[in-house]
């Protein structure tokens, strides 16, 4: 499973369970639990995604200056 792939499901995971939080007995945590996705998970994840875009486009260019 590529990290690509990793990043997604669990992205997909933190949605489910922002989604069902509040319906259980810890309706109480949703509120935080959102404040951390939108504080700390959100621009983690766009922070990682922006650096694996860059590091795929210096291997593509130096695969083409390569032939």
């Amino acid at each position: 499973m590529t990290r690509g792939k990793v990043l997604l499901i669990g992205l997909y995971l933190l949605y489910v369970i922002d989604n069902i939080l509040p319906r259980t007995s810890m309706a109480s945590w949703a509120d935080e639990f959102r404040l951390v996705m939108l504080c700390l998970v959100i621009p983690a994840v766009m922070v990682i995604i922006v650096i694996q875009a860059l590091l795929y486009w210096k291997g593509a260019q130096k695969v083409s200056s390569d032939s």
